[in-house]
């Protein structure tokens, strides 16, 4: 497990990894205050999970939660929203993107408030939308080896990933 990367991003940090090699990239950044990193499951077996959390956001708002993400080794990649509203219901959403043939889906289900946009310089945005209650989004990037998600990883499956952000919807 390695230390959660260090981010300047007003309202946004990110919490905790497991199971995932995490360095540093060089190419220029895509998200401000976010470094370029490369994300790759370890040689560990479960969930390869890199997890943040957006706060100080308009409670009851939707938002536009966007990965700039690369593929590394071919895989897939699960984002994963949520809140956590005292005395409320939660809101949840996650869907796999496969980034090789555009398709977001939740099992067997294409996700409808979900997305993929090409971005410049072979970046593409995933996208999820999610109203938060309480002004807070937890955020989880999960490399997927096709649709699993707990697996032995090999080192070489994993995303690069340029950041998120958040981006209220109308």
């Amino acid at each position: 497990m390695d230390t959660p990367p260090k981010v300047q991003t007003r309202g946004f940090q990110w919490a905790a990894t497991a199971h995932l090699l995490v360095r540093q990239e060089t190419e220029p950044t895509v998200v401000a205050g976010q470094p370029v990193l490369r994300l790759l499951a370890s040689q560990q077996d479960g969930f390869h999970t890199l997890g943040g959390q957006f706060s100080g956001l308009n409670k009851n708002q939707v938002y536009r939660i966007t990965a700039w993400v690369k593929a590394a080794g071919g895989g897939n990649i699960q984002l994963e929203l949520g809140d956590q509203p005292p005395g409320q219901q939660p809101h949840h959403i996650a869907a796999i993107f496969s980034l090789s043939n555009h398709t977001v889906r939740d099992g067997d289900i294409v996700v409808k408030d979900g997305g993929i946009d090409q971005g410049p310089n072979g970046w593409q945005k995933i996208w999820l939308n999610l109203l938060t209650a309480d002004g807070n989004l937890d955020v989880t990037l999960r490399p997927a080896n096709g649709d699993v998600l707990n697996y032995k990883g090999d080192g070489s499956l994993g995303m690069i990933l340029g950041g998120v952000e958040a981006n209220p919807r109308s």
